[in-house]
């Protein structure tokens, strides 16, 4: 689950790395991106709360769920705030750990 909105820069490039960057066909093969619209803080807020993140921290935020609903991984100290000067690399690389098994450090 992505939670963003479409007014934030760092939300729509970290969209758009997902959609064309060099980790999008990992991303297209190995998870369902969902998008959870915030609004101005003000639409999901449950949804954010159920899944444990914190959205004064930040957003773009991503909380990676399993199929049975449980929580894998979330951002919850606004680390994909500011997707624009992560790089292609810490955009990507919690995807790259989850795929292979392993639980990211953020």
């Amino acid at each position: 689950m992505v939670f963003g909105t479409n007014w934030c820069g760092d939300c729509r490039m970290l969209d758009k790395a997902m959609k064309e960057g060099s980790s999008a066909s990992l991303i297209a093969r190995k998870f369902r991106v969902v998008k959870v619209e915030v609004g101005k803080f003000d639409r999901n807020l449950d949804v954010a709360d159920s899944c444990g993140v914190p959205l004064r921290k930040g957003i773009p935020t991503v909380a990676v769920l399993s199929a049975k609903g449980e929580v894998l991984h979330a951002t919850r100290a606004g680390e994909r705030a500011d997707a624009r000067k992560l790089g292609e690399n810490g955009v990507h690389e919690p995807f790259r750990a989850i795929a292979a098994g392993i639980r990211p450090k953020s």
